[in-house]
């Protein structure tokens, strides 16, 4: 069972997990920068500040400000393309709290600008990593609230072994026993790990969570360095497509220490791809595998080979097809941080790579071979399950005009698109707002249009002139997704109307601020709210929406111009606290229920018909079972369950009392029929379970709690005690079920406990 890509799934969601709330901390506003911009100042969580600082450090997904007294992370992967290590930054972004640490939030409406480098404040040297330290960081981050500050922000160095630790790196001491100090989204293209391996490391402290099933403390590396001269193993090529003929040898050229040798070990993803036999690698038909590639001196040294067999050399890009295997020719007419467009005069596809796309160019004519997957109704060469991309060395033109966009492209789009499909088009825009995302769409009532990767300097209300190859239509959320390559701001400014949300799901007694985003002349502070039923709702002059009693409602929204008709824009609103009314991702929910489950990284909440996972870090380190809370925010799906994940509102509720209903004994029918392949389940399923198994673990290292008699898979996720239940014991297990995951094929439970069987 691989399970490689939910983990990395599972792991963006944790580390994008916020719980918003306001917590006061004493830090000293004593800086290098002028008082007023301090770093010191950040003590807030949901409030806005405005600080300055040198980029001191940078991982996938954050960088690190200095300003010479503290430091803090600025989080969201849009910055990392603006700005280097040893730039001198301002930034105003709002305050959230990640690992019982503050950090700034990054989104693609943050101000910021680059400063004089030559002002930048000075790094202070990198202090020893103690134990005292990091237990002194635990105690703090454990209490309540958390006593970590800004001012933790420095930099220090220490020598560790690399390990991982399930998915994650960890670069802990041996002399430190009561955390792991993990380098939290590491770039492993820069810094590249190799477990077994011994390195020195200077890095800032970015948060611990001593709540954690396996208790950590984040670091951010700045400077990595290996020490003595451990075994390497290599091949000469990690990509290889193969034309298939039956029980072909495919040479693989692995060197050890720079030298030929046949001292290692291969196995394959894919036996019916490419066996192994005798230690060689056979063809034994068309597909995709990877080969694991392993030093037999070090078995913690190894190097994966993507392996395609093909037999398909497709004549044009509009033949292929999804779930095929293809040799194909294209032109790179388009290009992102994690893939590339190739098309040639029928029609375009994507391909996903990372490591082999970074040194193409717009213009280059490529080979990819590969086994088509489906992305968005279109298809896609992937890295899963394996695409391989040779240069040819030849450069061909690439289009400089698309053709006009229309919305009947689009209509027809949303039911039936191919290959043909994909090539630049033009279109003009108002650059809008719907369902917290930013869109691009023809008009307000046509089909949704996004962006395939976040778009930098956008003014939401002002008119732009689009340009963008069509990458596929997402029948879940119902928007059309396009890479956009070039905009120009129009020569007018058009009067504008939108909001972030136009559905909103309130509980009882809650309140919602309403954003609006305005163009041309509309003014946010005259829009009208009227139509609204106040026996369900009131809304204030500046737009704050307060829930009253249980009901339904829509805000009619008018917004009047300079000159010409008013625009008006309708927001419907639902109050409802129940969890059975979430049924719809990217949604707006404020549910409350009882936790009657944890996780490391999450609770589950039930209000006695209905259940729902809740992820997020610090509701699992602040709230106990049986405790009752309120969650507000976004749902997304995950294993085919809704869940809220994201920034959350996140409240105790010690006025309400809910009873759940009582465990359900857990039978082969009920587990077999947890196995879905698409749609939503219905958060009704979201029950709780009682049933004995004997644990055990996978060839993958998974460990699994199968009910006798079933062929479906469950896995205990995420346990906070992962001693609780070992391998080859027999337990009488209680849990509540949340989702099924398809690509994988298991069943996931959250563990209440696990008691030995008699």
């Amino acid at each position: 069972m691989k399970k490689k890509f939910v983990l990395v799934a599972l792991l963006i969601v944790a580390v994008m997990t916020f719980n918003i709330v306001g917590v006061a901390m004493a830090a000293p506003v004593v800086a290098d920068v002028e008082p007023e911009y301090a770093i010191g100042r950040v003590t807030t969580a949901g409030q806005s500040y405005t600080v300055r600082g040198l980029v001191a450090a940078k991982n996938t997904r954050a960088i690190v400000l200095y300003d010479g007294t503290d430091g803090i992370m600025v989080y969201g992967s849009g910055i990392l393309a603006l700005v280097e290590v040893g730039d001198y930054i301002q930034i105003t972004a709002t305050a959230s709290l990640y690992n019982n640490l503050l950090q700034l939030n990054y989104t693609s409406e943050t101000e910021w600008q680059l400063l004089d480098a030559s002002e930048a404040p000075e790094e202070k040297e990198a202090a020893e990593l103690t134990p005292a330290i990091v237990t002194d960081w635990m105690t703090r981050a454990g209490a309540t609230p958390s006593q970590l500050t800004v001012h933790d922000v420095q930099r220090y160095t220490w020598t560790a072994t690399a390990t991982r630790v399930g998915s994650y790196w960890a670069l802990t001491p041996s002399d430190i026993t009561n955390a792991q100090i993990e380098p939290l989204y590491v770039d492993t293209t820069e810094y590249p790990l190799q477990a077994g391996n011994e390195y020195d490391v200077i890095a800032y402290f970015i948060g611990a969570n001593p709540a954690s099933g396996t208790p950590y403390v984040g670091m951010m590396i700045q400077d990595l360095a290996e020490r003595g001269e451990p075994l390497t193993i290599t091949v000469t090529n990690q990509y290889i497509a193969e034309p298939f003929a039956q029980d072909s040898h495919v040479d693989l050229n692995v060197l050890i220490n720079g030298v030929p040798s046949t001292d290692y070990t291969v196995e394959s993803s894919d036996t019916a791809v490419a066996a192994v036999e005798e230690n060689a690698v056979v063809l034994k038909g068309v597909g995709t595998t990877t080969l694991t590639v392993t030093a037999k001196a070090d078995t913690t040294k190894s190097v994966l080979v993507t392996l395609v067999s093909f037999t398909d050399v497709a004549e044009s890009i509009s033949q292929i097809a999804i779930g095929g295997t293809y040799y194909v020719l294209g032109t790179v007419v388009a290009k992102a941080n994690n893939y590339v467009i190739i098309s040639d005069d029928t029609g375009g596809i994507m391909v996903y790579d990372v490591k082999q796309i970074s040194e193409l160019s717009l213009g280059d004519y490529i080979a990819v071979a590969g086994t088509v997957t489906e992305y968005n109704g279109l298809g896609q060469f992937s890295y899963n399950p394996g695409v391989v991309v040779t240069p040819t060395g030849v450069t061909m033109p690439v289009p400089e005009e698309g053709d006009k966009l229309t919305e009947d492209m689009l209509q027809g789009w949303v039911t039936s698109r191919g290959q043909k499909d994909v090539k630049l088009y033009s279109w003009t825009a108002v650059a809008g707002t719907k369902n917290g995302y930013n869109i691009y769409s023809l008009s307000e009532d046509g089909v949704t249009i996004e962006s395939a990767t976040e778009l930098s300097d956008i003014m939401l209300g002002m008119t732009y002139n689009f340009e963008g190859y069509f990458v596929g239509y997402n029948t879940n959320n119902a928007y059309a997704s396009f890479l956009i390559t070039d905009r120009t701001e129009a020569a007018t400014q058009e009067n504008y109307l939108a909001f972030y949300r136009y559905s909103l799901n309130l509980g009882l007694d809650t309140t919602y601020q309403l954003n609006p985003i305005v163009g041309g002349t509309i003014d946010a502070a005259k829009l009208v709210y009227s139509g609204f039923d106040q026996n369900v709702i009131t809304v204030s002059e500046s737009g704050l929406i307060t829930a009253k009693d249980t009901g339904e409602t829509v805000i009619t929204v008018t917004g009047t111009p300079e000159s010409g008709d008013p625009i008006v824009r309708q927001i419907s609103v639902n109050v409802d606290s129940s969890i059975s009314q979430v049924t719809t991702p990217n949604t707006y929910y404020s549910v409350i229920g009882k936790i009657v489950a944890k996780t490391s990284q999450s609770v589950v909440i039930h209000d006695g018909t209905a259940g729902i996972l809740v992820f997020s870090r610090t509701a699992a380190s602040t709230y106990d079972v049986d405790d009752v809370i309120q969650v507000s925010g976004t749902v997304s799906t995950f294993n085919h369950m809704l869940q809220f994940s994201g920034t959350l509102d996140i409240k105790p509720r010690e006025d309400i009392t809910i009873d759940v209903p009582a465990l359900t004994t857990l039978t082969k029918e009920i587990a077999d029929g947890w196995v879905v392949t698409e749609g939503v389940i219905p958060v009704t399923e979201c029950k709780g379970y009682t049933w004995k198994a004997t644990a055990k673990v996978t060839e993958d290292g998974f460990m699994t709690i199968n009910i006798e008699g079933s062929n479906t898979i469950i896995e205990p996720v995420y346990l906070i005690n992962p001693s609780l239940i070992e391998d080859g014991n027999t337990y009488t297990i209680t849990g509540y079920f949340i989702g099924y995951s398809s690509n994988n094929n298991y069943a996931a439970i959250a563990v209440v406990d696990a008691q030995p069987a008699v």
